[in-house]
């Protein structure tokens, strides 16, 4: 399904198979992200406010000046529903804020420049989740945070601070033995042990092949035996158990250069193991027997998509894929 456009594709078939834009309600023609609650609704997140969706019909939040309990921002930067059911926002220059389960009335946080113990900045761009009811952030200034709600305490990291170096993050993934995996914009791909304060860095070097593919990294998802993949402006890396990356789709492969984008915004696994990754103008699936298949921009028809970018893949709990695109 393809929102705003947002596009489903059937597990079995991976054919498009319907879209969703504006005029069925959708708020914005830019879907950003999506997410599935315990109720199973879809939540999207749009440049132009939040909507829920329950298979017929959206219901909208939006920011509203005389209203402090609504949305704080109506660009949706990030969208994130936590072990409690809790559904956290990201926004754009509104902080971040959250739903409890009566889904009523939002709890916001915004940044205090006089407040060094506070929110970091007011464009949030990632959640992960932190356990035992906390959740990490990254803002748009690099610097990486854990927040327990119940406490409304800020947790930083010196010695992961420092191994961002200031870079803006893109990506956060939790991965296992709990690492927090952290995708930059120029510092690479770093790793971080919260409990021991552990951090591992992999950046890109031009003369060693096996170096991961580049030092922007927009999305990091995790296989069934545990390897990061890593979406980035130049390919697919994926971290082998000798330390090496392996690169799909890079500049350097036939498939790659021969692409109307390297760059790999979104990863996804879905239920059968089969990789999909947005690329900006293309949709590709890459099967676990290794074949990888191209659903391309410019093509017209069912088995096409629209003409937008790629923003986001999410697999509902019936196994199909939602697509979310910027432009219709």
């Amino acid at each position: 399904m393809i929102l705003g456009a947002m596009l489903a594709v059937g597990g079995a078939s991976g054919v498009p198979v319907d879209v969703l834009d504006q005029d069925d309600g959708l708020p914005s023609s830019n879907v950003l992200v999506v997410d599935q609650d315990a109720a199973g609704y879809l939540w999207i997140g749009s440049a132009d406010g939040l909507a829920r969706y329950d298979g017929l019909t959206f219901k909208l939040w939006q920011h509203e000046e005389s209203d402090p309990n609504s949305l704080p921002s109506d660009r949706i930067e990030t969208l994130f529903i936590d072990a409690a059911d809790r559904i956290w926002v990201g926004t754009e220059a509104g902080g971040l804020a959250w739903l409890g389960k009566d889904r009523e009335a939002f709890t916001r946080v915004v940044h205090d420049p006089d407040d060094p113990a506070g929110l970091a900045g007011d464009t949030v761009w990632e959640f992960a989740e932190g356990g035992e009811g906390t959740v990490w952030l990254a803002t748009s200034t690099g610097i990486l945070q854990r927040f327990d709600p119940t406490t409304g305490v800020f947790e930083r990291f010196e010695t992961l601070q420092r191994a961002l170096a200031g870079a803006p993050v893109f990506s956060l993934a939790i991965g296992p033995a709990r690492a927090v995996w952290v995708g930059t914009v120029g510092a690479g791909l770093v790793r971080f042990q919260p409990q021991s304060g552990d951090v591992d860095v992999w950046r890109h070097a031009e003369t060693d092949p096996r170096s991961i593919g580049d030092n922007v990294i927009f999305d990091i998802e995790f296989d069934a035996t545990g390897r990061p993949w890593v979406g980035t402006s130049n390919g697919i890396s994926v971290l082998e158990e000798d330390g090496g990356f392996r690169r799909l789709l890079d500049a350097g492969s036939e498939e790659g250069a021969a692409a109307a984008s390297r760059s790999f915004t979104d990863l996804h696994f879905d239920a059968a193991g089969s990789l999909w990754g947005a690329s900006r103008r293309d949709l590709v699936l890459r099967a676990q027997d290794g074949e990888v298949r191209r659903f391309r921009h410019d093509l017209r028809g069912l088995h096409a998509l629209p003409d937008a970018e790629l923003n986001h893949i999410f697999e509902d709990r019936e196994g199909q894929l939602w697509l979310g695109t910027e432009g219709g």
